[in-house]
């Protein structure tokens, strides 16, 4: 039973570090009118803080908890679905191939800007 609320515990850490992430990234996509630009915006993000290789409880705050808040793949699709209702399918396939791109460009990006910084001890993995 020890072993059970220990873990129960742990999890419910990971869960309030994930938390902490998540309110202010939802708070500022809540502002956000773009989904384009909402996703760009967070793959940079992502790609910084993960060629910052920061400590595992700083890389669910802000990668799962930060950047998956931040952007919005279920937005996204609604988009798509609505250019697909109306057989827009020039700016269908322009949507689903112009994020793709810049989503995978500003990750790169992003990870090489953050390879080119060093964290203080604290923050960094162990690995």
């Amino acid at each position: 039973m020890d072993d059970l609320r220990k873990n129960l515990i742990q999890q419910l850490r990971f869960l309030l570090w994930i938390s902490i992430g998540s309110i202010p990234a939802a708070l500022i996509r809540w502002q956000i009118d773009n989904y384009f630009f909402a996703n760009i915006l967070g793959c940079f993000v992502l790609g910084i803080f993960i060629g910052l290789n920061f400590n595992f409880r700083y890389q669910l705050m802000l990668c799962s908890g930060f950047c998956g808040s931040l952007t919005t793949f279920s937005g996204w699709m609604v988009v798509l679905k609505d250019y697909l209702n109306r057989k827009d399918f020039s700016t269908l396939f322009s949507s689903i191939g112009l994020p793709f791109a810049f989503g995978l460009g500003a990750i790169f990006l992003g990870f090489s800007i953050g390879k080119l910084i060093t964290l203080p001890k604290h923050f960094r993995s162990h690995s």
